[in-house]
This record gives C-alpha cells, sequence and structure tokens, in this order.
C-alpha cells in the first residue's frame, strides 16, 4: 500500500512539473515601429499603393518554434490614409526567451474588416482563405482578404509588408431584362472541368455583376475556365474558355481582370468606356433598330440622333437592313461620338443577310477622307479583346472592308481578319496611319505552292488587295500571319534588302513588326 501511494505521489509531483513548463510567465515589451507596402505589390486598387486606416493593426511575432514566446498586437498612431503608418503597443514576452534587436520577427496587418486571418486569445493563429467567398469591389477585397506580411528583426525601425493574396476581378455584363436591379443570379467558375468558385449574389445594377474573388497567392492556375451564369427564369449562359487559350496564373502580389458578357445578342454594339457617353449613329431608316438593354427589347431609329450612354460599360445594339454602308466619300462613317468607344460584336447583324458582304459593304466604316484635319475626328474607336469586333464572313467581296479604320488614331487591337482568300482591293489601306495599333491577325494566304521563295508569292493579288494597308501604321507590333505566309512578311517587311523594299506600300510591315503564326 505504501508503495502504491508513493507511486500516486510521484505521479502527481511529475504532472504538476508539466503542467508548469506549459504555462510559462511573461513580461511586456513596448515596441513601435513604421510600416509601409512593398514596391512590387500591385493588388492595390488601380496601382495604387494600399493605404492605412485608423483601425488597422499589426500582429508582431517571433518565428518559427519561438512563435508563442514573443506575440502582440500594434495598434496605428500616425499615418491614416497614408501609406507609411507608424504603429505602437506592448508585446508579451516569455520570460525564458532571450529576447535582442536581432531576434527574427514576422509582422501581418489586420484591417478592420478583416475575414482572412483567425484570432485566438490574442494570438494570430494563421490566415484561412473562406470558400467561395468574394467582395462587392477589388478595395474592399483588398481590405477583407488582403494578406499584407513581413519580415525582419526586432531592432528594425521600418518594415515592409507584402500582399500574398490573389484576386480574381470579375465584371459580368447581363441583359438588364433578364437581371433586373435586386435580382439573384448563380456564379459558378471552374477550372478544366474541376469545380472552383460558386456563389449568389444580389445586383446593384440591372445587368452588371461586379466582384472581386480572393485566391491563395499561386496557388490556381486558369488555363480551360468556364462560367457559368443562371440568371434564372430560364436565362442562363455558360462562358467557355474564359482566358481566350492562354493560362494565367494567380499569384501573389498581384489581380487579374475578367470583362466578359452573358447576352443573348451578339450583333454590332458600341460600348462607352466613360459616363455620360453621347453616340450618334449616322445612318437610319432601312429597318434599323437600337437597344440599350443587350437585345432585349427593341427601338426603330428613323432618326439620326444623339443617344447618351450614362454609365462606363452601358452598350448600345444595332441591327438592321440596309444594303450598304459604303461611305464612299468618307464623310459618314457608322457613328461619332464625343468619348472613346469600343466597337464589338458580329458587324453582319447590320446587313440584311449576315452571310454575305455586298460590294464596298463597310468602307471607310469608321473612317471620315484625308479631307477632315482634325486629329481629334477620329479618337474615339477601340476593341476590347475581351469583346471583340467580328468580320466573320470569309468570303470577301470587292472593296468591302477598304480603309476602314484609316486614321483611327486610338486603335490599339484590329479585329480578326478570318477570310483566306481576298477580293479585289477588299484591304485597301485597311489600318492606314493607325498609329496605336499593336497587332494585326489576318489569315491571307497568297502563298502558290513549292519552295519558300519571293517567286512563289502572288505578287499581283498582294499589290491589288493590300495597296497601303500599313502605310503610316505605328512603329512597332506583331502581325500574326497564315502559316504560309509567314516567310513572306518576314523577307518582305519594309528594309533596303526586303523582297519588295521599293513597293512597301503593299508587300512589306514596318521593320519594326515581328512576325508570328496565325
Amino acid at each position: 500500500m505504501k508503495r502504491m501511494l508513493l507511486i500516486w505521489l510521484a505521479l502527481a509531483a511529475l504532472l504538476s512539473c508539466r503542467k508548469e513548463a506549459v504555462e510559462p510567465s511573461f513580461h511586456t515589451v513596448p515596441y513601435s515601429v513604421w510600416v509601409t507596402d512593398q514596391t512590387q505589390t500591385r493588388a492595390t486598387l488601380d496601382g495604387q499603393e494600399y493605404v492605412f486606416q485608423q483601425d488597422d493593426r499589426v500582429y508582431v511575432s517571433a518565428t518559427g518554434a519561438d512563435a508563442d514566446k514573443l506575440y502582440g498586437f500594434l495598434h496605428l498612431i500616425a499615418g491614416e490614409g497614408q501609406n507609411r503608418a507608424h504603429f505602437e503597443g506592448e508585446l508579451y514576452c516569455a520570460e525564458d526567451f532571450s529576447l535582442s534587436a536581432a531576434t527574427p520577427v514576422a509582422l501581418t496587418l489586420v484591417s478592420a474588416d478583416d475575414r482572412l486571418h483567425q484570432l485566438d486569445e490574442g494570438r494570430l493563429t494563421g490566415s484561412v482563405y473562406p470558400e467561395n467567398a468574394y467582395s462587392a469591389s477589388f478595395a474592399q477585397a483588398v481590405e477583407q482578404y488582403g494578406d499584407f506580411t513581413g519580415t525582419g528583426s526586432f531592432g528594425d525601425t521600418e518594415f515592409h509588408l507584402s500582399q500574398q493574396s490573389a484576386f480574381l476581378v470579375l465584371s459580368l455584363r447581363m441583359s438588364p431584362g433578364e437581371a433586373p436591379a435586386g435580382s439573384q443570379v448563380s456564379l459558378s467558375l471552374a477550372n478544366g472541368g474541376v469545380p472552383l468558385w460558386e456563389n449568389q449574389l444580389t445586383l446593384t445594377d440591372a445587368g452588371l455583376a461586379r466582384l472581386c474573388i480572393p485566391f491563395a497567392g499561386g496557388s490556381v492556375t486558369l488555363a480551360d475556365a468556364t462560367l457559368t451564369v443562371d440568371c434564372g427564369a430560364g436565362h442562363s449562359y455558360v462562358l467557355a474558355d474564359l482566358c481566350q487559350g492562354r493560362s494565367k496564373t494567380l499569384e501573389r502580389n498581384h489581380y487579374y481582370t475578367l470583362n466578359r458578357f452573358a447576352i443573348a445578342y451578339t450583333g454590332f454594339r458600341i460600348v462607352a468606356t466613360e459616363d455620360n457617353t453621347q453616340v450618334t449613329f449616322n445612318y437610319c431608316g432601312d429597318n434599323i433598330q437600337y437597344s440599350t438593354d443587350l437585345g432585349f427589347t427593341w427601338t426603330a431609329y428613323d432618326a439620326v440622333v444623339p443617344i447618351t450612354l450614362e454609365h462606363e460599360g452601358d452598350m448600345l445594339c444595332f441591327k438592321g437592313e440596309r444594303a450598304n454602308y459604303d461611305n464612299s466619300n468618307g464623310q459618314k462613317p457608322l457613328f461619332v461620338a464625343d468619348k472613346l468607344c469600343y466597337i464589338a460584336g458580329n458587324i453582319m447583324s447590320l446587313l440584311p443577310d449576315g452571310n454575305v458582304l455586298p460590294d464596298y459593304a463597310f468602307r471607310r466604316a469608321f473612317s471620315y477622307s484625308t479631307g477632315v484635319q482634325n486629329p481629334s475626328a477620329y479618337r474615339w474607336i477601340d476593341i476590347d479583346p475581351g469583346d471583340p469586333l467580328l468580320l466573320p464572313v470569309t468570303t470577301l467581296s470587292e472593296g468591302c472592308y477598304y480603309e476602314m479604320f484609316r486614321a483611327c488614331t486610338t486603335l490599339t487591337n484590329a479585329p480578326d481578319l478570318p477570310a483566306t482568300d481576298m477580293a479585289y482591293r477588299c484591304y485597301y489601306g485597311l489600318y492606314r496611319q493607325c498609329s496605336s495599333l499593336l497587332s494585326i491577325r489576318c489569315n491571307i494566304n497568297a502563298f502558290t505552292g513549292g519552295d519558300y521563295v519571293k517567286e512563289n508569292y502572288d505578287r499581283a493579288s498582294l499589290k491589288t488587295n493590300l495597296d497601303k494597308w500599313m502605310v503610316g501604321i505605328s512603329t512597332s507590333g506583331t502581325i500574326f500571319a497564315h502559316p504560309d505566309m509567314t516567310t513572306y512578311w518576314t523577307n518582305a517587311r519594309l528594309a533596303n534588302t526586303g523582297w519588295y523594299a521599293s513597293d512597301y506600300q503593299f508587300a512589306s510591315i514596318p521593320v519594326g513588326w515581328s512576325v508570328s503564326e496565325y
């Protein structure tokens, strides 16, 4: 019995020692630092640096196995509304912990509306990215899910925090008639067929969903990404290949923007890039109709009058049955606007037969004649690669795209030219004087077969149909050509050693332009 009692007493003493070992005593130490966001941090609104707010706190701890030996929060005392702020407070330091100015420490910013970091009895226990979370705006997402961290030594007076989160900024346009304000829209994002994110949101603005999805840095690569949109009442859409054949890796310090459209109408559209944009379509009658709700309702355009697009992203859709839009004298382009607009959708919606191009159908469609001297007269047109202008007909007609974009100095992205066979003067002066153009995708093929040498290209056809098409264009860019034409464009560029150096107006591309396969 006595022996058993001794054993119990020994166990009790051992347990008592263990209890004391896991409950070390602490004292507090004052600490003061200046904090900035690191210069390479990009995940902030419009490229601006992070701006500290009144209720921001900084959590400081030792690192590794010593993380529980030194910890605590510092509070903002100066720098509200700035990108450099002063934080002060007291840290808990274990009595058995040897603290010096060289002690490695980690800092984490915890914002007022933080939904990312987990707290436990005054300690920061880690960060957890909630499944299917989103924020209403990018700025809000950075505040709620931004993981700004930094490391250094205890004696440092200034720390630089870098953003560890990645963000996907999604802007989705729908028909206001199908998705009115106050309605609920279900969205689901899949990557390679694997579900990645889903949620349901209530629309503030009719036909517009804007949200920001946070991701842990470097955790997701979007390749074969698909977005499914369900507006209810039988209106659902599947937007495949969101990244348009390219993969996008969501890495820390980065944000990615996707602007996409879930609409039933795919015809010609004019998209405002600024609020209160006035647009005038220069043709009326011929059953030309317009829609401001993405084709949900249509109104006859019986008179040439301006229409105001109140908000950035608003779209003006057109369809008609006019036999031709031949702006032969260069005085009547398709439309004029007082601010920059994107042109988008299938241009064939403006014709009675969406598969047939009449001769000179869109000659100078977006251009004035050379008699207009005011350069600002051309500065209202560009193309968004995410919602491009479509020129889908592959059988071209005489002069159909003659000087279509001449002197459109704000045009940076050209529409895809999928036609393989040309017609007389079909591309004459097409991009002449487009001084901001960055790339051209052209699928024409004038190769007659055999070896890829100068003699085996149809020079006469090129001279007739491409005359002056790149004269006065930007000095650098990329032409994506039919595989049989890459050799031609490489060797016929504008240079003294080019195949057709003396005939540069039709045969060559500028020296600064590169060539790649279509």
